[in-house]
């Protein structure tokens, strides 16, 4: 059938991609869909050349499956935006049909990128086919079918077996003249399955006599050493290329060609995108199932051998020794299988990997493995990480724990488990390595979150030599965030922007990464006690000095700070006008977080003036600057969440929800700014339906709200809390927590928010 629909939609003038989960055993993750990008990349080589080098290398990186290495931060959200916008370019001026077939055999990570590509080109022209075998009631592929059925406007065709009548149709086809016996046969024997039948009655065309069953019928006609060949040939896979096929056989390159030239002409084999393929997978399951297990092993271990001559992948030479029954001779070959996994998001099926390996694995193998294993459970916000990092740190090597103790103290006081935060620190401090930042910024979150200011204080005033030394990455920017924080506690923080300002009016680079560190201070600022008209007339001081001064990075940041206060005090000309600036300047600048945060902040300024659509162009024009800066794990949480707020309906805001957290990485979350997208997620899954998800995004909004105490995001989540209630059928739970919405909102001084409370209270 998806061979039907894509010949179809080529007539149709769509361009079309095709892949399959059944290709090859122990292939790269998201092996499936690269296939099928693959496939319309090779059909309209062109594609390629209008992406972003940063979209083409991703997908080129994907195309040539290369083992990765693994630092433990997430990075896969580059290969689903890059796999979105392939796939948006190649519909502007069609349409693009693409189809994976066998969906029943993905792996986790194929199906959340399916999952994804699918939400994101809801409003394009693309079609994605997704077939596969009765579908289990459980498991990923249950979820991602119930989620894109229910939710994301997928249509399920259920296809039966063939009826009697059409059976008799295809083997027509075929024999010119059945009779009643032998259709009656081919019933019985093909199942209904389209291919079983026709390769029946292909069969009985040959041998009117005589209708061996199915599974002969498969395999039949080829001599014995062939079929031999291609059983040892079919471990690999459904599909393969020549140099795999003689290397398999066993064979001198001339005697190999000729039992594949026999295949051909069997119909057991046939040409594929870069290779061969069996013809169907039941011709496959045909060769393999009378193996006796014995000798299905051996075939295993021989392959694996061979591929290692060959040079392919670990994942495949590990898939191979595992199933020969050599698990120890197997372990370093999965681990780089399993790094190479994690290094592009597939956590799950690198976690998987590490689970299978773990019994084999001993000495170093072993510690590298429950380290992996620790980083994976890390990412995917698992509870047990720090348990796995204590275990972790039993069989480690010396070299790597510092390293781990970083770490575990890292997921320690992000779970609030500050009693293992300190006992993972102790003894540790900076000493001029590459784990300083890290270990700062541990002991400076520590040091905040129970309530030591003094020595927070001192730690960020160590931070800012790394700031003078070290290249800008997100832990130093979190340093030097943490001292704005501080710095706004005591009622400093302009005070220390000056001083920056005057510090660092003559280095750019370092006036970027102090005034991007401030961001989440800024904010904190904003929405807290102090009244906006003194946050604009301190800002407007900043901004002329930094202009007598040439300091354009700190202008910029003042007139978007400037820009924000109005916005959020209702002066929406005044607001217009400093965050266009803002956005001109940072853009003039290449400060593309600056610009980012700026065009994010513009949008919601229209969003309030009913202008939406302008709204989701700024947003979705800030999005990409936002990934390419070192502040994207702020802005990119605040973006998604506006984007949530200006959808065009509930069904379009859950789906933005589920983009992004497909988008946004486990190492993009913020404690502070994750409040921003929490709390709208929270609304849009409660309005439309989904409560489960609704409490889930809910109870993420209360624990950035204990930071962001005596603030309006404590409105902001009272307002939550009504949509989730009205939805439960609470109404006396959310009008009680909407009127508590409108009150913090008028304290704060947000006027058009607690409108906005008000006039929910009014309608049933």
């Amino acid at each position: 059938m998806v061979a039907a629909i894509a010949a179809r939609a080529v007539e149709s003038g769509f361009v079309v991609g095709q892949g399959t989960s059944a290709a090859v055993e122990g292939s790269w993750p998201y092996a499936p869909v690269v296939e099928a990008l693959g496939d319309l990349c090779r059909r309209h080589p062109g594609l390629l050349d209008g992406l972003r080098v940063e979209h083409r290398q991703e997908i080129d990186r994907a195309l040539a499956g290369a083992e990765l290495t693994w630092s433990g931060a997430s990075s896969h959200q580059r290969l689903f935006v890059a796999a979105t916008e392939l796939v948006r370019l190649a519909a502007a001026s069609t349409g693009v049909l693409l189809t994976v077939d066998d969906v029943h055999e993905a792996d986790d990570a194929s199906l959340r990128l399916l999952h994804y590509l699918a939400r994101s080109t809801r409003d394009q022209r693309v079609c994605l086919v997704l077939a596969h075998r009765p579908a289990p009631s459980a498991g990923a592929l249950a979820d991602t079918r119930r989620s894109l059925l229910e939710r994301h406007g997928a249509a399920e065709i259920e296809l039966g077996p063939l009826g009697p009548a059409d059976v008799a149709a295809l083997v027509q086809r075929i024999v010119a003249r059945p009779t009643p016996e032998l259709l009656e046969q081919i019933t019985a024997l093909g199942r209904g399955i389209p291919f079983a039948v026709s390769e029946l009655a292909r069969r009985a065309a040959g041998e009117p006599k005589r209708l061996p069953a199915l599974d002969v019928a498969m395999i039949r006609g080829v001599p014995t050493a062939t079929r031999e060949v291609l059983q040892r040939v079919a471990v690999l896979g459904i599909s393969f290329d020549t140099d795999e096929f003689v290397a398999l056989s066993g064979l001198a390159e001339d005697e190999a060609f000729e039992h594949l030239d026999i295949a051909l002409g069997a119909l057991m084999i046939e040409r594929g995108q870069s290779g061969y393929r069996f013809r169907h997978q039941l011709v496959r399951d045909a060769l393999l199932d009378p193996v006796p297990p014995l000798r299905r092993r051996r075939i295993h271990a021989d392959a694996a051998h061979r591929l290692i001559e060959l040079g392919a992948s670990a994942a495949r030479i590990g898939h191979h020794l595992r199933e020969s029954g050599g698990g120890v001779e197997a372990v370093p070959y999965l681990l780089r299988a399993a790094e190479t996994e994690a290094a592009v998001g597939a956590y799950r099926d690198a976690l998987a990997l590490i689970e299978a390996l773990r019994p084999d694995a001993v000495g170093a193998h072993r510690a590298t493995a429950l380290a992996l294993r620790a980083d994976l459970l890390n990412a995917l916000g698992d509870p047990m990480a720090t348990t796995a990092y204590r275990e972790a740190l039993v069989a480690a090597e010396p070299t790597a724990v510092r390293r781990l103790r970083v770490r575990l103290a890292h997921s320690a006081v992000m779970s609030g488990d500050l009693e293992t935060t300190a006992a993972a620190l102790a003894g540790l401090d900076a000493d001029g390595t590459a784990d300083d930042a890290d270990i700062l910024l541990a002991r400076g979150k520590y040091a905040y979150f129970s309530s030591d200011f003094p020595t927070a204080q001192a730690i960020v005033d160590r931070a800012q030599r790394l700031v003078l030394t070290t290249e800008p990455d997100w832990k130093v920017l979190d340093l030097v965030a943490l001292q704005g924080l501080l710095a706004h506690r005591t009622g400093q923080w302009f005070g220390q922007m000056r001083r920056e300002l005057h510090r660092t009016r003559d280095n750019p680079e370092i006036a970027n990464t102090v005034y991007d560190g401030y961001l989440c201070a800024a904010e904190f600022m904003l929405y807290g006690p102090t009244p906006y008209a003194e946050v604009i007339d301190v800002a407007r001081d900043l901004q002329l000095t930094a202009r007598r001064s040439g300091a354009l990075r700190a202008e910029a940041f003042a007139a978007a700070l400037i820009g924000e206060a109005a916005l959020l005090s209702g002066d929406l000309d005044r607001a217009m006008s400093a965050l266009t600036e803002a956005r001109d300047l940072h853009h003039d600048l290449g400060s593309t977080g600056g610009e980012a945060h700026s065009l994010q902040r513009l949008a919601e300024l229209h969003l309030v003036r009913g202008d939406a659509e302008t709204a989701q162009r700024l947003l979705w024009q800030a999005l990409p600057l936002a990934r390419d800066s070192v502040v994207g794990r702020h802005l990119l949480q605040r973006i998604f969440g506006t984007l949530v707020l200006a959808a065009d309906d509930p069904h379009e805001a859950r789906a933005l929800v589920d983009r992004a957290e497909a988008t946004i990485g486990w190492d993009d979350a913020c404690a502070f700014c994750s409040i921003m997208l929490a709390v709208p997620a929270a609304i849009a899954c409660a309005r439309a339906g989904d409560l489960v998800s609704a409490r889930n995004h809910l109870e993420a909004a209360r624990r950035s709200a204990e930071i962001w105490r005596g603030t309006s995001w404590e409105a902001g989540l009272a307002e939550a809390e009504a949509a989730v209630a009205a939805e439960a059928g609470d109404v006396a739970t959310a009008t009680r927590r909407l009127r508590a919405a409108a009150e913090i909102f008028d304290r704060t001084g947000q006027p058009r928010d607690a409108q906005r409370c008000r006039e929910a209270l009014a309608r049933p």
